[in-house]
């Protein structure tokens, strides 16, 4: 970035072989692969800029969320060498302790049991990776000395500093979102993640900074010494400041692997009962937030499964994702897709306990094109129906703009279907990895080369279109949404728990 945060390089490595274990729910990656691919990108652009290296005054650090790492200390308590016991266990990682196993009080289950949250609260305490290790791994959880997630551990790695921001805290840990604090002894994520609190490292608020680079890895990588470095907030927190949706009245949603849709509050709620909202990357604010787990990885899934070959070697030839190839089958199917539809729970969320992924509605004229067409629109479907949920428990204001971004945003297609959807002008920006441009705005305005994040916003990003929603369409999709859509989960919901129950019987 120059003096006033416009790009001058901008490096993205694709990540090959992340997966040191990939088998059956196992998601694991080698404790230094993300440091060797960050030394990559930051070298690339040294070696490119040498003579830009001397005028930069910050690092600011963004990392994916709910991925952990278990340490132990090979020093001492005034001088601590951290060491990794097992692989980072990454956030789609679906292992799970056994129910058993994952024990609560009895007053605790009796509390639970009456007002309807014993199996989600149960579920999420069997989701728990330490839960997890404490019962499949004993050996490596007694040798335990810090429970770490992702953003602490790059910290540590970057400057020697194992510590947390505030703004980080977003994981299957005992912390409380509301005192931007971890939890102590006795309280109810005690209950639910036992054992872990002692374990957690010290927290800091996000504008501060986490250390300096280590003179080693300075060295290595071709940057001046004393660089401060930040982490300022969660990669879907920094995508909500990137894009520049800061105000109140502004929706933000993301088109990852993840989907997800964000809001900004200025008070304290849960967003789906015993789920907190998350401390926003912005100062004094939440960011109540909703995730369709296998987002837009599932227009992945459909290319492996249904793509053609001559569709693989055209976006080999033209250097571009099959996604862009494939994208041309929105312009063959009609908005709602000729009645077919799908339920994108390939991967299930809190909301969604033991829910499954269903594509319903086929008749003799459905194609491959409508598929493809079902996932998009389911996926927007949930999407909208988490933001209205989002909105209605924490009596939030109605937005009157939206803002995208992520691998989907790069089709204009599906831009324009949420804003017909969604019924609000959809912004997207020039700068799409908006996570990046969050975290550079957030240092800038710690550094005070910006008086505000409004004033940061104003100067850093940069509106490439926004599209409007078509009336029509959005009384479509909501005539179908309103009478079809939300009401199919509850439908079928007893009968994917049926489902759950033989399988465990096999």
């Amino acid at each position: 970035m120059t003096e006033k945060g416009k790009s001058i390089e901008y490096v993205a490595l694709q990540y090959e072989d992340l997966y040191i274990k990939n088998d059956g729910p196992y998601r694991e990656v080698q404790p230094l692969y993300y440091l060797d691919y960050l030394k990559r990108g930051i070298k690339q652009i040294t070696s490119k800029h040498p003579d830009k290296v001397n005028s930069i005054i910050a690092i600011s650090i963004v990392t994916i969320r709910d991925t952990i790492v278990f340490l132990e200390n090979k020093g001492t308590k005034t001088d601590p060498k951290f060491e990794p016991l097992y692989n980072i266990i990454h956030w789609t990682d679906g292992r799970a302790a056994s129910e058993k196993f994952c024990k609560f009080p009895l007053w605790f289950s009796a509390s639970l049991k009456v007002i309807g949250f014993y199996s989600v609260v149960k579920r999420i305490a069997t989701l728990g990776r330490t839960n997890w290790m404490r019962e499949k791994r004993p050996d490596i959880w007694e040798k335990t000395d810090m429970v770490a997630l992702l953003s602490a551990y790059m910290n540590y790695l970057i400057t020697g500093n194992l510590v947390e921001t505030r703004a980080c805290l977003l994981g299957h840990l005992p912390f409380n979102t509301k005192k931007g604090e971890w939890d102590k002894k006795g309280s109810i994520h005690d209950l639910v993640f036992p054992d872990v609190v002692g374990k957690l490292p010290p927290l800091i608020n996000q504008n501060e900074s986490v250390g300096v680079i280590l003179d080693e890895l300075a060295d290595e990588v071709g940057l001046p010494h004393n660089i401060k470095v930040y982490s300022p907030g969660t990669d879907k927190a920094l995508e909500q400041v990137g894009q520049g949706a800061i105000e109140m009245t502004d929706v933000s949603i993301s088109f990852g692997s993840a989907a997800s849709v964000e809001l900004l509050s200025d008070h304290y709620y849960e967003g789906e009962s015993f789920i907190p909202v998350y401390r926003s990357a912005l100062p004094n604010l939440y960011t109540p937030d909703y995730q369709v787990y296998r987002g837009y990885w599932m227009l992945k899934w459909f290319a492996k499964e249904f793509a053609f070959e001559y569709e693989w070697n055209t976006a080999t030839q033209n250097g571009s994702n099959i996604e862009a190839e494939l994208d041309r089958l929105l312009e063959i199917t009609p908005v709602c897709n000729d009645g077919l539809y799908m339920l994108p729970f390939w991967g299930e969320g809190i909301k969604t306990v033991g829910a499954r992924g269903a594509i319903i509605g086929f008749n003799d004229k459905h194609t491959r094109a409508h598929i493809y067409r079902a996932i998009i629109e389911g996926i927007n479907f949930e999407l909208y129906d988490g933001y209205l949920r989002l909105l209605r428990r924490g009596h939030l204001p109605s937005p009157i703009k939206g803002y995208v971004s992520g691998g989907g945003a790069s089709s204009e297609k599906i831009c324009q279907m949420t804003a017909d959807l969604f019924n609000l002008p959809i912004k997207r920006c020039t700068f799409q990895d908006a996570s990046i441009l969050g975290a550079s705005i957030a240092a800038f305005v710690y550094e005070r080369v910006y008086s505000s994040f409004d004033d940061a916003v104003k100067n850093m990003v940069e509106t490439k279109d926004t599209f409007i929603p078509n009336k029509a369409n959005h009384k479509t999709y909501m005539d179908f949404y309103n009478n079809v859509y939300k009401k199919t989960l509850d439908k079928l919901y007893s009968k994917f728990l049926y489902i759950d129950k033989i399988q465990k019987q096999e």
